[in-house]
């Protein structure tokens, strides 16, 4: 999938913004780390959201869903909606259980096959890992990587929040 200039100039910005935090970490300044967090969550939150929104309406006009009773008048502004509901939780890089990615308006096995949509190549082909939580267990979580399948890399600075640099889909 090819985002619009928008969306690359977005995550250009996030990335930006991260390697600014990086530096006033580096540098050992409270205030301007505190600063370059403020402006990096931002730009990731303005980059994750214009991802999942071209996700959300298809950006791809040939990016259909498959299965035998899909019906895209029907279908499509749904599970587009969800898709990108999901590529957004899961664009963090951390693990998720199928309950955590279940929003309001999804249902589990809705989010199961849109992790699916995830991996394929017209949906931008991301690795989606999934590892069972316990051997007794059937619960399993999730974590999205780069479609290369390297790690999504994360930067967790003293409050615990998480930012994702989406450089792998520019």
């Amino acid at each position: 999938m090819i985002f619009s200039q928008t969306t690359q100039d977005a995550m250009l910005t996030a990335v930006a913004a991260l390697t600014a935090y990086r530096t006033a970490v580096a540098v050992g300044d409270a205030a301007a780390r505190q600063a370059a967090w403020t402006a990096a969550k931002a730009a990731h939150t303005a980059a994750v959201s214009a991802v999942a929104a071209e996700l959300a309406d298809a950006g791809d006009p040939d990016a259909d869903f498959d299965g035998e009773t899909y019906d895209p008048a029907l279908d499509k502004h749904r599970m587009s909606k969800s898709l990108g509901r999901v590529f957004q939780v899961l664009s963090d890089g951390e693990w998720h259980t199928l309950s955590e990615l279940t929003g309001a308006e999804d249902t589990q096995a809705g989010v199961s096959a849109r992790i699916r949509d995830l991996r394929k190549k017209k949906f931008g082909g991301w690795v989606v890992e999934r590892v069972r939580t316990h051997a007794q267990s059937g619960l399993h979580v999730y974590r999205m990587r780069n479609p290369d399948g390297s790690a999504l890399p994360p930067v967790k600075p003293a409050g615990g929040m998480l930012v994702a640099a989406l450089w792998s889909v520019l």
